[in-house]
């Protein structure tokens, strides 16, 4: 990721589509293999 980053000059904010708080973790995980969504972040 970080090369593709750095080569194509992409924000990584463009690669981040959610981010969910650790309590919304089954939300996250449902959403993300649902293929509906980028890149999901769980934050503490």
């Amino acid at each position: 990721v970080a090369k593709f980053v750095i080569e194509q000059n992409s924000p990584m904010e463009t690669l981040v589509t959610h981010t969910f708080g650790l309590d919304h973790a089954q939300t996250a995980y449902d959403l993300f293999v649902s293929g509906e969504t980028g890149k999901v972040i769980l934050t503490m």
